[in-house]
């Protein structure tokens, strides 16, 4: 299986588990600009490459959970159902 085989339900199911690990990320990364950690900090830069990762994924799974448009074709029926 890869990603391409994924029901677009299953990629949103994914994406929305995720979502409030992302947001979290986030906010650890504002509260730590505000309350001044420098950039070379090391905690400050795995948290914001963990936001990126995240992030990114976050934007993987909603691409696949589109059944048309982003610069792919229309996902056919039978890749919905897995039939």
């Amino acid at each position: 299986m890869d990603s391409q085989q994924l029901t677009t339900r299953q990629a949103e199911r994914m994406r929305n588990a995720l979502i409030p690990y992302v947001r979290y990320l986030y906010r650890l990364q504002t509260r730590m600009e505000k309350t001044g950690f420098p950039p070379s900090d090391e905690l400050f830069q795995v948290n914001k490459r963990a936001y990126d990762a995240a992030q990114e994924l976050c934007m993987k799974l909603h691409y696949l959970s589109c059944k048309s448009g982003v610069g792919a074709p229309a996902r056919a029926e039978s890749e919905e159902t897995g039939k």
